[in-house]
């Protein structure tokens, strides 16, 4: 046998292990899923892990939500879903090497038992709790994007049974806990709010100098985000008197407790 007819039956038979290798499909493991009689959700999704009793299922759809996650409560609170037609969707959930199929019961009672927390109510929550910390007027409070770090559910037996916590100071950018109100110390989540609160203040008219006496009459109220000073801001009808500018305040600045000092009395 020439050299040159070894090598082509070398490669003949490397051409065929590699064909026969291609054309050797992995052997699927089956697996039968036990649905459960009764499932309870905390939104109108619906995943498998819901509805069936699998530990190991459940670790792979907390991993592959969105592929797990095929069904809809339809704006019900309380809907059964046949295994027929879960059946049907276990084509679309396809985890690598294995192979699903539901058996037991017939069908199973799915129900809603909490549900999200919206951005809008968090919102109002926190404006009100502001309010009757500081004794700011609502209109004058601004809550705006609100990150929600994970979902926050609450039950839907007690669906005003949460609050969130506010601190003894308030400032622009701050990490609250969402809780329980009939238990402060059960936390639901955490947010972080970016809140303003422009408040009507006095602002000068005019750059001002140092030592110069305070008139009202320098004066003009604008609204301003009280945090973004460094002192506190005279607000509307609290203008100082028998106080002078300890500091030069420029056109349009805040007047603060920061640039002012009390003028001595004179005596003969």
């Amino acid at each position: 046998m020439t050299i040159q007819s070894k090598f082509h039956i070398t490669i003949f038979l490397a051409l065929s292990l590699v064909s026969a290798l291609a054309s050797a499909a992995p052997e699927l493991i089956d697996r039968t899923l036990q649905l459960r009689a009764k499932a309870s959700v905390s939104s109108q999704e619906v995943c498998l892990s819901d509805v069936v009793a699998d530990g190991w299922v459940q670790g792979r759809c907390a991993v592959e939500r969105s592929m797990c996650c095929r069904w809809n409560l339809n704006g019900e609170r309380v809907r059964v879903i046949s295994s027929n037609e879960i059946t049907r969707e276990l084509k679309n959930i396809k985890f690598q090497g294995v192979r699903l199929s539901v058996g037991g019961i017939d069908a199973v009672e799915v129900q809603q038992t909490h549900r999200e927390l919206m951005v809008r109510e968090l919102q109002m929550n926190l404006v009100r709790n502001i309010t009757e910390r500081t004794g700011e007027k609502a209109e004058n409070i601004n809550v705006s994007a609100i990150k929600v770090q994970n979902p926050i559910y609450v039950s839907l037996a007690a669906e005003s049974d949460w609050d969130i916590a506010i601190p003894e100071t308030i400032s622009e950018q701050m990490l609250l806990r969402v809780t329980l109100k009939s238990d402060a110390s059960r936390i639901l989540g955490w947010i972080q709010p970016t809140v303003r609160v422009d408040t009507p203040v006095y602002v000068a008219k005019r750059s001002l100098k140092a030592n110069e006496e305070l008139k009202v009459e320098d004066f003009t109220i604008a609204k301003m985000n009280l945090h973004a000073l460094q002192a506190q801001a005279f607000r509307r009808e609290q203008f100082p008197t028998g106080v002078h500018l300890k500091l030069p305040l420029v056109r349009g600045a805040a007047l603060t407790t920061s640039v002012i000092e009390r003028t001595p009395s004179v005596r003969l």
